[in-house]
């Protein structure tokens, strides 16, 4: 039994997302969040783990 592994993708460049999950996408699980509350509130929110997280070090509300 192969269980995709789940990647969160952080940034708040929609261009940013969209091509990390382009990459990513055939592989993994991916979560997409566009600052670091929103990170947050999805990980609570996950009901399986996330293996990996992407992040932008400099986001508005929270960074990483």
């Amino acid at each position: 039994m192969d269980i995709q592994k789940t990647v969160l993708v952080v940034d708040d460049s929609t261009t940013n997302r969209s091509i990390l999950c382009d990459i990513l996408h055939s592989d993994y699980t991916v979560i997409q969040a566009e600052n670091g509350i929103q990170a947050l509130t999805k990980l609570k929110r996950q009901d399986k783990k996330v293996d990996a997280i992407i992040l932008d070090i400099i986001m508005p509300e929270m960074d990483g």
